[in-house]
């Protein structure tokens, strides 16, 4: 009995020798051991998350905001792919152009033709007056001149159009299911709407519609997406003012189940070279909405909007719904929604989900991975590995950091199996913020996130969702 006393006595002196860690501690390798899910409850999510983890070298370094859902539960559902009914389309159009008739697209007016016209009648004449300043040629001008020239001639007036009901049916001629008008929409050249799907019919393929306004708008991306170092002038209008113009559209357009999920700068491509350029006169704001139901939005991921990616983006031919409208210092200048979906059911009434702290180590793991610090460089040039020069010069990155500003708990659509109709709307924990690397020659590269997150988990199980990939 005396030695059980002793041994006792020992181990609580032992115990009170062993410090109690601090919230903001650096923490050497994120707790390991099994994760455990609870139903969701909203006041057991933070606010606010302060810690510091270091894993493999790479420092992540957690001062953020976490974004939780303002409903009492998180419910996954099951969506099908589904195309645009008459109903919708005629509040679509309405939202867009108002009292303003409507015509089928292609039919060009006199007024349409007539600044094309002069421009090439302007250019033709500089070409007289100083013929060795351009290559072409004066006959190579005239004959661009006398071709536009012949189309205006042809071309109606605006008054001799006939406007059309705004009811559309499966294209007989190529069966293509492409659909468009055009009207004034507020703007001295006409606005354009596509819509790529037959009407009330359900969609085999990736619907979307698309409005351009004016006419020389081919399509608006986000700007850090497409050239990162693409210099773009500020807008002349401020986001707020974009926001609350974009929201009245939605609400004019009858899409009360989408909310805005973030708004950033954009950038056009350019009619005739096919690239995205910064506007010279005005950069555009593009306001994104993603689906919102039962108080839980789904996470926003302007990646997969830009052309370029969004037919690798989501396990392809499955489009990932969302709606973005392009405002400037004008009003609406553009119009894009993706993969329509229509609801089916709730396979759970309220999921269970990984706490803040449980889902932060988790992310600490994965983003060391991601963001490594290695001589992977070193032994890649050992190996005979061919090397970028950038790579050559910078050398091997020696260390990383990962700044998490913003944690947001929301919804990932993801694909249903094998169909490519069907998904699920499942519960995710996203990790927005920057990293910044520093190289073995010491220059330093800071990666902007935006409104891209770093990584995304499955807020159920911990495991990453690559959003590229869809799964």
């Amino acid at each position: 009995m005396k030695r059980i006393l002793i041994l006792c006595l020992s181990l609580a002196l032992l115990l009170a020798c062993v410090p109690t860690p601090e919230e903001d501690a650096v923490i050497s390798k994120a707790e390991s051991g099994t994760l455990s899910s609870s139903a969701f409850k909203s006041e057991q999510i933070q606010a606010e998350y302060r810690k510091t983890l270091t894993e493999n070298k790479v420092t992540v370094a957690f001062d953020a905001a976490v974004q939780k859902p303002d409903g009492d539960c998180i419910p996954s559902h099951s969506l099908r792919a589904c195309g645009i009914s008459v109903q919708q389309l005629s509040a679509i159009v309405k939202a867009l152009f108002g009292d303003a008739p409507v015509y089928d697209f292609g039919q060009q007016t006199k007024e349409d033709l007539y600044p094309a016209l002069l421009e090439a009648m302007e250019l033709l004449e500089k070409v007289k007056a100083n013929p060795d300043q351009y290559e072409a040629g004066v006959d190579f001008y005239q004959d661009e001149v006398n071709d536009i020239l012949e189309e205006y001639n042809a071309a109606p007036d605006s008054s001799a159009l006939v406007p059309k009901e705004v009811v559309y049916a499966i294209n007989e001629e190529d069966r293509s299911g492409v659909f468009g008008c055009c009207g004034r929409g507020g703007r001295s050249t006409n606005a354009t709407l596509f819509v790529n799907t037959a009407i009330d019919s359900k969609s085999d393929t990736n619907t979307f519609l698309t409005y351009q306004n004016p006419n020389s708008y081919t399509g608006i991306s986000l700007a850090r997406e497409v050239v990162h170092d693409l210099t773009v002038s500020d807008p002349l209008i401020s986001k707020e003012e974009a926001i609350e113009t974009a929201v009245a559209l939605a609400e004019r357009m009858e899409m009360t189940d989408l909310k805005v999920a973030g708004a950033e700068p954009g950038v056009l491509k350019v009619p005739n070279t096919g690239w995205y350029e910064a506007d010279p006169n005005e950069t555009p704001y593009l306001v994104f909405f993603t689906r919102c139901m039962d108080g839980v939005q789904v996470t926003l991921d302007a990646r997969t909007y830009s052309e370029n990616d969004f037919g690798k983006a989501f396990v392809e031919p499955m489009a990932y719904e969302r709606l973005t409208v392009g405002v400037d210092s004008k009003g609406v200048c553009f119009v894009q929604w993706n993969g329509p979906v229509s609801v089916e059911n709730r396979p759970n009434e309220n999921c269970p989900i990984l706490g803040v702290d449980q889902s932060a180590a988790q992310a600490a793991k994965y983003l060391s991975f991601l963001y490594p610090v290695s001589d992977a460089l070193n032994d890649a040039n050992a190996e005979g590995q061919a090397q970028s020069l950038l790579e050559t010069q910078r050398g091997s990155v020696q260390s990383c950091t990962v700044h998490i500003d913003r944690i947001a708990l929301g919804w990932m659509q993801v694909r249903d199996g094998a169909s490519a109709k069907e998904s699920t709307l499942i519960p995710v924990w996203d990790f927005f913020g920057t990293v910044e690397r520093t190289y073995e020659n010491g220059e330093t590269e800071r990666i902007e996130g935006g409104l891209v997150s770093l990584l995304t988990l499955d807020a159920q199980t911990g495991a990453r969702i690559d959003r590229k990939q869809g799964y």
